[in-house]
């Protein structure tokens, strides 16, 4: 009986914990770690490979239906985080190929850097860093989070993340989403308005949202134009 061979391309995968990597060999599975070389990059490694694999615990790499039509077995691909970005996943369901992603892996993290983001825009803490380290003591004016008003756009599990955070700095927080997040609305005091008003009267906007077509160049000139000034 053959093993079932799984690609891992994702990098992190196993790195501080190798319980994972048991579980799959226990199962009969044949792990082959890929990654990136001088000679070869992801992409191509996955184009040599991919005709023998029958699973794909994927990181960040695009799937497209070049690479897919080159697959002979594959059954499943499990993307190593949240999005479907990078996959051609109409293209994958034609060839009875599942794709997966993995709830809530990052969600915390991504939320907490989120938070950071606007901080140290904020504050301009890269600015002053930079100045420091040269000895230079500068003391360039930054703004509040406290009290000021957050645009969140998307609300799924990074969004709503955010939102939870944001209630620490006492902001009033608008909401745009499609689906509107009852535990967000009650507990969290979020209020759902549309994409103008949130983008006219946000203080600072954090975007979590999946890029498709309909979110593709979301922001542009026109867009940034009706924006505070000093907004971040």
């Amino acid at each position: 009986m053959s093993l079932f061979r799984v690609l891992v391309t994702a990098r992190s995968f196993g790195s501080s914990d190798d319980k994972a990597l048991k579980l799959l060999q226990e199962h009969g599975c044949e792990v082959l770690h890929l990654k990136a070389t001088a000679d070869n990059s992801l992409q191509e490694q996955l184009a040599q490979h991919i005709a023998q694999a029958d699973g794909i615990i994927a990181g960040l790499e695009e799937y497209d239906s070049l690479l897919l039509d080159r697959a002979k077995k594959l059954k499943v691909i499990s993307r190593y985080g949240v999005g479907y970005d990078a996959i051609d996943v109409a293209h994958a369901a034609k060839k009875n190929i599942l794709v997966t992603i993995t709830p809530g892996a990052n969600g915390s993290s991504v939320a907490d850097l989120a938070m950071a983001l606007m901080l140290s825009a904020a504050r301009h803490i890269p600015f002053l860093n930079e100045h420091t380290k040269k000895g230079e003591f500068v003391r360039p004016v930054g703004g509040e989070m406290y009290n000021k008003t957050l645009g969140v756009i998307g609300t799924g599990r990074i969004g709503a993340g955010v939102v939870k955070r944001a209630s620490g700095f006492e902001m009033n927080v608008l909401c745009h989403d499609i689906y509107e997040n009852e535990e967000l609305k009650n507990s969290y005091n979020a209020m759902y308005v549309d994409f103008d008003t949130l983008v006219r009267e946000s203080d600072f906007i954090s975007i979590h949202t999946p890029l498709t077509e309909q979110t593709y160049h979301l922001f542009n000139a026109e867009v940034f134009d009706r924006m505070k000034p000093h907004s971040v």
